[in-house]
């Protein structure tokens, strides 16, 4: 795997560290486009901007990414979303198990690339949110609909994560239940989206 993403980690690496060296020298990105003279936020750099996009990225994002409707109007249950958050720390502490694993469920080269290929990803929509954020003096936030290109590499990496911490002889029968999981959350999804549009009171 590491093979053919090579040349994508190179030119990732190279892009990173370029972006790096200019947020040292000048808190900018170098590739940031033009900014508006009316702007407020003008002068904002990087480094304070991060500290509130991380907090949204919690209170805000996260909760998107699960389901919201409505033009950002209706959300799934906040305690549902609070279970979520768990699943997803428990995940992550299945991942770091994995790369310590002499053999691991996933291989490391595709856990470790899955990983690197997300934060890549999540730090350019970060960039990209900054950038707006200066010209326009005001942040949109991140959607969760952004992420749809590595949703893939984010559900591999929550599903492994997950059967990680599962005993060997137990994680057959828990893959069935994750699978289920997820159709019950998707199911449910939908009727919460349908309940934002429409009465559903004559089908409960």
């Amino acid at each position: 795997q590491l093979k053919l993403a090579s040349p994508l980690l190179f030119g990732a690496g190279i892009v990173v560290l370029w972006t790096i060296n200019s947020l040292i020298r000048t808190q900018t990105p170098p590739y940031i486009s033009y900014l508006k003279p009316e702007s407020v936020l003008k002068d904002l750099t990087f480094f304070e901007y991060l500290p509130g996009q991380l907090s949204r990225y919690y209170r805000e994002t996260l909760v998107w990414y699960w389901g919201v409707f409505k033009w950002l109007g209706v959300i799934l249950p906040l305690n549902l979303i609070r279970l979520i958050k768990v699943i997803m720390v428990l995940s992550g502490l299945g991942l770091l198990l994995s790369l310590i694993q002499k053999k691991p469920l996933l291989k490391k080269s595709t856990t470790l690339l899955l990983i690197i290929i997300s934060v890549i990803f999540i730090g350019l929509l970060t960039w990209y949110d900054y950038d707006t954020t200066r010209k326009s003096g005001f942040g949109h936030g991140i959607q969760a609909r952004y992420f749809f290109p590595t949703i893939g590499a984010h559900l591999i990496l929550l599903y492994t994560g997950l059967l990680t911490l599962i005993p060997q002889k137990h994680r057959a029968k828990f893959s069935k239940i994750l699978t289920l999981s997820m159709i019950t959350l998707h199911t449910f999804s939908l009727w919460v989206l349908a309940n934002a549009y429409y009465s559903t009171q004559s089908l409960s």
